[in-house]
């Protein structure tokens, strides 16, 4: 507690020099222990620029059917998931086409599904959830290598017994942090109501064997029941606030829900050991612009039968860099853009900028910045690589 009452009386301080009042702090967030508290108005020390360098899977001979998940090696090879064709295609630094990995199938090095990748070392690690396994491939060699089915015990554990698989996260040793969700639809819900869940973590062993007990257990995104096409289906909104999971070089756990600028770190053993807080002023939420892709009876049905946040969440995406560095998107009034923090692992400010939604940051790494982008008239996707200068 005593750091909360050092940032706090910095604060009233700050007030009190610059004749503004003290930010208000949640009373949920205020009784969270060994937190630290930022201004969101402290002066960041460093500016950052980026210089436009290269792009990945514009090759006209190697088309992406589905650009889906990015990882960047240590040589800086980059690699695309393409769900569509499954398989992962593999970079130059220069942005010239390498070589492809996996296929459709069952075998060793055969996908059923691409539902993310990671490099972890000298392996790229791609995750088959409907298979229930990773698939492992030297990026020396780019052959293939192993593969570990997936919690294969789980009926050892009450909670996740029937939980959805979702997100694997790779450790250091190449063992695994797993996530499984829960819903919890109530069986009298009518259409248009929302419903919460769970998403509970726990450690796996290099086999994929579930050794340790729950983790954390944290929020899902609440779901909405929709009829949709002559069935009722639930469907996610992230406007309602969502879990952002990341891990550090070391293994440490680094844990947000949206809606507020607090980040809580855990060991890697899932162990709680401080948050870090900035007060933000959260963008007021308009049901209406929210339904981009949806056509007007569906938005006009959805306003008037759905329950609606008055603000938008504080963050949007959690990232950390190979220098254990955050970068965290917030969302302001401005909804063409993200304005991103880069923070120290303690969460001290690095920096700020802003950069478009519609060009996501996807990687950062080997001191350069991977985002995707979209040609408006063709609607392919690219991955492009610029240089991050920070002084």
């Amino acid at each position: 507690m005593k750091k909360i009452i050092t940032a706090l009386s910095y604060l009233i301080l700050l007030a009190s020099c610059t004749g503004q009042k003290s930010e208000d702090i949640p009373a949920h967030i205020e009784e969270i222990e060994n937190l630290t508290i930022y201004s969101s108005d402290t002066a960041y020390p460093s500016h950052v620029q980026f210089e436009r360098n290269h792009a990945y899977g514009d090759d006209g001979d190697q088309l992406i059917g589905e650009l889906w998940d990015v990882a960047v090696d240590r040589s800086r090879l980059v690699y695309i998931a393409d769900p569509q064709k499954m398989n992962i295609k593999i970079y130059e630094p220069n942005g010239q086409f390498l070589t492809a990995i996996g296929r459709r199938g069952q075998g060793p090095s055969e996908f059923q599904e691409i539902s993310g990748i990671q490099i972890n070392g000298n392996h790229l690690f791609v995750f088959d959830r409907n298979q229930q396994r990773v698939v492992a491939f030297s990026t020396d060699s780019h052959e293939y290598d192993y593969s570990v089915s997936i919690a294969d015990n789980r009926d050892d554990y009450d909670e996740i017994t029937s939980a959805h698989l979702n997100n694997v996260y790779v450790r250091s040793n190449h063992s695994f942090l797993k996530e499984f969700s829960n819903s919890n639809m109530p069986e009298n819900i009518n259409d248009w109501e929302k419903y919460g869940g769970q998403r509970l973590y726990y450690l796996l062993d290099r086999e994929g064997e579930i050794t340790s007990d729950k983790l954390l257990q944290t929020k899902s995104t609440y779901q909405v029941l929709i009829p949709f096409g002559g069935r009722r289906t639930g469907m996610p909104f992230d406007f309602y606030g969502k879990p952002l999971l990341e891990l550090s070089n070391d293994d440490h756990i680094f844990h947000a829900w949206s809606e507020d600028f607090l980040i809580k770190v855990y060991t890697p053993a899932g162990e709680y050991k401080h948050a870090f807080y900035y007060p933000f002023k959260r963008a007021p939420l308009k049901p209406e612009t929210v339904f981009d892709e949806a056509d007007d009876e569906f938005i006009q049905t959805a306003v008037q039968s759905m329950e609606f946040p008055d603000s938008r969440p504080a963050i949007n995406d959690l990232l950390i860099d190979d220098d254990n560095r955050l970068w965290i998107s917030t969302i302001v009034e401005d909804f063409d853009v993200y304005e991103w923090w880069v923070l120290e692992e303690s969460g001290e400010l690095i920096t700020k900028f802003k950069w478009p939604q519609d060009e996501p940051i996807e990687v950062v790494k080997n001191g350069n910045m991977y985002t995707r982008e979209t040609d408006e008239e063709s609607g392919l996707q690219t991955v492009v690589r610029y240089t991050i200068e920070m002084d």
